[in-house]
């Protein structure tokens, strides 16, 4: 009241987007957009949540058998959402997760992700891909889970699987404001993948492997699964920069410089020293190292010191994408617009119908069709079923043609 404006989002969601909004001073953006990420992940307790709840709660809640690009409306996202906190308290997690509080946080954000207009739908491959992405477990179970979401009866994934997946991802980072700092876009990222089997469609070993690569767009996800396995591991080294001892986090060796270590912070923020440059090769470890870790990093540090190419050439540790700017433009978002809007039609219908054909004076009238006398409301009932199944068929026609 004392702002005088209306407030659409939860006061902790709306502090977590304060909090996440410090951290723009971190230099890099794949770690800024994982930082970001893993913040928001502790608020909604997505950290909690394993992947068989995501798949038994969408088992329980929703039809069995659905359309590929099923819409889910408020109703039936606040469902799913309680279901999945309540498999979380039910695994041991009852003292960590208030399933209504949770409930809200979660199903605000996801709406801010994917339905910033508030139409009140959402895709539910969307929210499998961003659930999916932000809950515990290996990596390599996600991306297996992903490629099950998204593939065919013939067990591979198409095209058009792939940049439904991957525009749900390029979603999260544009609700961080970090996709134009991530490169490519979804045309470019889908054709990179694409690009490694020569076809329209992959396996499940070859998106898996893809994934493996580290692509630029999607960079932040496995970045995030390292910042969560090193958050709490403690280095006993110092760091040269800002004395701090022990290192908590990353822990950071350059490779041109003798015995010098960088903590998490000072590596983030872009913090140095007179004689080390950001430039120099950098060893970056998630857990402590072993003694062979240590030697192998010191060779290579006097091996840098002593040859001038070996510093030079620097390998790069994720997959670069050539962005396209003909396809990754405005053209390809005014594509997702219209298809959006169109499957959303059809949702919007379809409940239309259902509702007709659930009236009891619909229903008492098809029971009595040799009656004699009609009534007028019940005329205009028929019209309005005739009207709703026409523009279905219309539809429906234009989703075959779209997808031909």
């Amino acid at each position: 009241h004392m702002t005088e404006r209306t407030q659409w989002d939860h006061p902790k969601l709306v502090k977590a987007m304060t909090d996440i909004g410090m951290m723009d001073n971190i230099c890099y953006t794949a770690y800024r957009s994982a930082m970001k990420l893993r913040h928001l992940q502790k608020v909604l307790r997505l950290d909690l949540i394993e992947l068989s709840s995501l798949s038994n709660a969408l088992h329980n809640c929703l039809p069995q058998t659905h359309m590929d690009d099923f819409i889910m409306d408020a109703h039936q996202l606040r469902k799913v959402v309680q279901e999945i906190y309540s498999l979380t308290r039910n695994r041991g997690h009852s003292g960590r997760v208030s399933t209504n509080e949770c409930t809200d946080l979660l199903v605000n954000w996801i709406l801010n992700v994917y339905d910033s207009q508030r139409t009140g739908y959402i895709f539910l491959k969307s929210f499998e891909v961003s659930i999916a992405a932000l809950c515990s477990g290996r990596i390599l179970q996600k991306y297996k889970y992903l490629f099950q979401a998204f593939c065919f009866d013939g067990g591979h994934m198409s095209k058009q699987g792939l940049e439904k997946m991957i525009r749900a991802f390029v979603q999260i980072t544009d609700f961080l404001g970090e996709t134009t700092n991530l490169g490519a876009g979804v045309s470019a990222t889908v054709n990179s993948c694409l690009s490694t089997v020569f076809m329209s469609s992959v396996s499940q070993d070859e998106f898996v492997s893809w994934m493996m690569s580290e692509p630029q767009t999607l960079i932040w996800l496995p970045t995030l699964h390292r910042l969560s396995a090193a958050e709490t591991v403690k280095h006993e080294a110092k760091c040269n920069i800002c004395k701090c001892h022990p290192m908590v986090g990353f822990r950071y060796q350059c490779l041109k410089c003798l015995n010098f270590d960088i903590c998490q912070t000072c590596f983030l923020t872009g913090r140095s020293t007179r004689h080390h440059r950001y430039t120099h090769p950098i060893q970056e470890y998630c857990l402590v190292a072993s003694s062979r870790d240590e030697m192998k990093a010191f060779v290579r540090t006097v091996r840098n010191k002593v040859s001038k190419k070996h510093g030079r050439r620097l390998k790069q540790k994720y997959l670069a994408i050539e962005e396209d700017k003909q396809t990754d433009g405005r053209d390809h978002q005014s594509h997702h617009d219209n298809h959006f809007q169109t499957h959303l039609h059809l949702g919007q219908l379809s409940k239309q119908l259902e509702a007709v054909e659930l009236d009891p004076v619909f229903q008492s009238k098809a029971l009595n069709q040799g009656a004699a006398s009609k009534q007028t409301d019940d005329s205009i009932r028929e019209k309005s079923q005739a009207g709703v199944k026409d523009n279905l068929e219309e539809l429906i026609d234009a989703l075959e043609k779209e997808n031909e």
